[in-house]
């Protein structure tokens, strides 16, 4: 056996006698009585490690009083080495001769690797029983939440037309997507940036802008195209409130431009702002080329018109506005609205247009009446409806027309429903362990919205409450339906119980 092999012996040795397989075992996490038998199991390991190398070697080990691991073979000259092959600071070794000395015994050597092997295996398999388990993972399930039956309406002819419940959302929308010129319900927009750039509230009039003779040129020019215009003169003033009423009530071409000036600069300006805008809401079939609408190029959908109004009309001085039948202006005096169905089945605004090559459109928002059942659960209602391309003889008296036909089936639309029972599997825990559990509602959910309508659903569970082993009935977390700004919490528990890892799964996994 030359150096190198007994150097190799000499620093496993210095291990089996200095390692403290108790110390190192209670540095891991305490585990009832595995842990005792651990111990056992490691000292007799170490015992056996010990005695074949000794066979291996032909020597006898042990240690002196004084700390001295003493080896003796029989054909080496004593020596003494002091710091080398072991572990401890200052530890020596020493080999004599023994009285009459033993022979080498075959499989000594494989008894003490397979030995060894087995030590490493118990230790492995003790930082895996005592490491981190994976905890259990909560997965939703395809879970699908509807109020039950389909909108009963009649829709009229108009080639797009569209119907959303304020805060509950769209409950109808037929036509298709195709881009329609949309005349002067394009002053929505113009108006939303207005007062998003300069806030108004309830009350206040706002900063004044005074008529150029540039604006005065432009409403004579757009009179003589028969455009809907109000009169100016140059030198007048209106405050940032009358210049709105003047644009939103009798829909004043020369006014919105005029505002399109003031705001951004320029019209060009504006228009950019205008397409931002629309990006932003989302309004993903919307294209604006001027402030006012008389350009056919601005084209937008009955479904992104519904949603534009719907954000305008929670500005309370804009929903306002288009409340008004009439209004007074400094030099135009006594205007009135052209939304001929203010005031009648609960409409309250909000714009009309027509052109000739997009026919007329109507945007219109409803207050519903609801039976005082429904009505003492809920904050009042109102609908947002589209109609857009109405062609024909008389195509804006038709879109009114049709307007007041929807809006007297609306707030019948209007229901309550249980959306959810109680016990409803909205989820499961997954463990690497055990089998699947499920988790289910504790009661059932009732929600105020209209047929067909789709609630949105999300498992909330927070992972300090899914540590194994679980009982059955115990929260976990909670479910949440929202339909529009309607939002109910329902508490999640396990439908059965879910044990923890057992000892095979810690120590092979």
């Amino acid at each position: 056996m030359n150096t190198c092999h007994h150097r190799l012996l000499l620093c496993l040795l210095g291990f089996l006698f200095e390692c403290n397989p108790e110390e190192t075992l209670k540095k891991l996490s305490p585990a009832e009585r595995y842990f005792e038998n651990l111990l056992a199991i490691v000292e007799t390991a170490r015992r056996h490690a010990v005695v074949a190398l000794e066979r291996y070697m032909s020597v006898r080990i042990a240690t002196t009083s004084s700390g001295i691991l003493e080896i003796q073979r029989s054909f080496m000259t004593p020596v003494s080495l002091s710091g080398s092959g072991g572990r401890r600071k200052g530890s020596s070794y020493k080999f004599s001769t023994p009285p009459g000395g033993g022979k080498l015994r075959k499989g000594a050597l494989f008894g003490a690797v397979v030995t060894l092997v087995a030590l490493v295996v118990i230790i492995v398999g003790a930082i895996r029983y005592f490491g981190a388990v994976p905890p259990p993972s909560a997965v939703m399930t395809n879970l699908s939440v509807s109020f039950p039956g389909k909108p009963t309406f009649r829709l009229p002819s108009g080639d797009e037309d569209t119907v959303s419940i304020k805060n509950l959302g769209i409950v109808e929308s037929v036509g298709g997507d195709s881009r329609i010129p949309i005349a002067s319900v394009t002053k929505m927009m113009s108006a939303y940036i207005v007062l998003k750039d300069h806030p108004l509230v309830v009350g206040q009039s706002g900063p004044s802008i005074t008529v150029t003779a540039q604006d005065v040129q432009a409403y004579h020019s757009e009179l003589s195209q028969n455009d809907s215009v109000v009169a100016v003169t140059q030198g007048e003033k209106l405050t940032e409130l009358q210049a709105l009423e003047a644009a939103l009530i009798p829909s004043g071409d020369n006014i919105i431009q005029m505002l399109a000036a003031w705001d951004a600069g320029s019209v060009k300006a504006f228009v950019v702002k205008m397409n931002a805008e629309a990006k932003a809401l989302g309004l993903k079939n919307t294209h604006y080329v001027g402030p006012s609408g008389v350009n056919p190029a601005t084209v937008s959908t009955a479904y992104d018109q519904t949603k534009l109004a719907d954000v305008l009309m929670r500005n309370t001085v804009f929903a306002q506005i288009v409340a008004m039948p009439q209004v007074s202006l400094p030099v135009a005096g006594l205007v009135y609205n052209v939304n001929g169905d203010l005031g009648k089945n609960g409409i309250v605004g909000v714009k009309t247009g027509w052109v000739p090559a997009g026919g007329a459109s109507f945007v219109f928002a409803t207050n519903l009446h609801l039976p005082s059942s429904l009505a003492s659960q809920t904050a009042p209602m109102q609908a947002i409806s589209t109609i857009m391309g109405q062609q024909g003889a008389t195509p804006i008296p038709t879109v009114l027309n049709d307007a007041l036909k929807i809006s007297t089936q609306l707030s019948s639309l209007i229901i309550k429903s249980q959306v959810l029972p109680a016990g409803k599997e909205v989820g499961v825990l997954e463990a690497p362990y055990d089998n699947t559990i499920q988790l289910v509602t504790t009661k059932p959910v009732t929600m105020i919205g209209f047929p067909g309508a789709k609630c949105q659903v999300q498992l909330l569970v927070a992972k300090s409450s899914i540590k194994a082993p679980l009982a059955k009935g115990v929260q976990v977390g909670e479910v949440v339906l929202r339909l529009g700004s309607e939002v109910r919490e329902v508490p999640v528990v396990t439908a059965g119980a879910l044990s923890g890892p057992s000892f095979g799964y810690r120590v092979l996994r």
